[in-house]
């Protein structure tokens, strides 16, 4: 956060002008959802997610494609 806030100080911004901003409604969502990702998931799931969602893209921009029975299906598909 330090450096977030020493980047803002060089920008002219006071400490206490950024800690008081109000987030826009989407920097919000996008925020509140990274840290549920990266508290619920582990951590292959989260670096993902991450990945993909700090692009922007709308969902249905990547492709899915069905993978054939038991590939790709981590540590349930080997059973332990």
């Amino acid at each position: 956060m330090d450096m977030i806030l020493d980047f803002c100080a060089a920008c002219g911004y006071t400490r206490e002008e950024v800690l008081g901003a109000t987030m826009l409604p989407w920097t919000e969502a996008l925020t509140d959802w990274g840290w549920r990702v990266v508290s619920q998931r582990p951590w292959q799931i989260a670096l993902t997610a991450l990945t993909l969602g700090s692009n922007r893209n709308p969902p249905r921009s990547i492709p899915l494609y069905p993978l054939p029975e038991g590939e790709g299906r981590g540590v349930e598909a080997s059973g332990g």
